[in-house]
C-alpha cells in the first residue's frame, strides 16, 4: 500500500466510510418511541418531555463532528455542477466500496472523471471537519489537480514569443 500523500487522508477517507453507520446511529438518536406506558405508577413511566429529549441528544462529540463534515460535505456536493453524478460516485466507491474502474463504466464517464470526483469529496470533507474556508479548500484541490499558478518555462515563453511575432 502505498503512503498517502497528506497525514489527514486517511482519518479523512475513515470518517467517510463510517458515515452510513453513523447515518443510522444519529437517526435511531432522534427516533421518537412510541410505547405505552406500562408501569403503573402515574407518570412513572418515563420522562414527560419526549420530543425536547429527542432533540438534544446527539453522537458522542468526536464523533458528531465527523458525521457533521460529511453531512455538510455531501450537502455542499449537491449543489455543484454534475452534482448527482458526483453523489453517485461518491456513493459507489467510497460508501459501497467499488473500484474506480466500475463506477467509471457504470456512470458513462473517465476514470480520470471519477478520482477527481471522489478526491474533491474527500478534500471537502476534511475542510468542513477543520472548518476550512472555501479558498483553503480551493488551494488544496488546485494545488493537488495540478492547477496551481506556476511560472512558465524560459522554452515556454520563447515559444509564445515566436507565435505572437510570426502571427501564427
Amino acid at each position: 500500500m502505498s503512503k498517502p500523500r497528506y497525514n489527514w487522508w486517511p482519518y479523512a477517507l475513515n470518517m467517510i466510510r463510517d458515515y452510513p453507520s453513523r447515518k443510522m446511529e444519529f437517526d435511531a438518536l432522534h427516533e421518537q418511541k412510541i410505547t405505552a406506558n406500562t408501569s403503573g405508577i402515574p407518570g412513572g413511566g418515563g420522562s414527560y418531555r419526549t420530543v425536547e429529549q429527542i432533540a438534544i441528544r446527539q453522537l458522542p462529540t468526536g464523533e458528531q463532528e465527523e458525521f457533521e463534515a460529511v453531512d455538510k460535505a455531501l450537502s455542499r456536493t449537491r449543489v455543484m455542477s454534475c452534482a448527482n453524478e458526483r453523489i453517485q460516485v461518491v456513493k459507489w466507491t467510497l460508501f459501497r466500496n467499488y473500484r474506480i474502474s466500475d463506477a467509471a463504466l457504470r456512470f458513462h464517464i473517465s476514470e480520470r472523471t471519477v478520482r477527481r470526483y471522489r478526491y474533491q469529496f474527500i478534500a471537502l470533507v476534511w475542510c468542513m471537519y477543520k472548518n476550512k474556508s472555501e479558498e483553503e479548500y480551493r488551494e488544496i484541490i488546485n494545488q493537488d489537480l495540478g492547477n496551481e499558478k506556476r511560472t512558465p518555462s524560459a522554452e515556454e515563453l520563447l515559444y509564445n514569443a515566436t507565435i505572437k511575432i510570426d502571427g501564427r
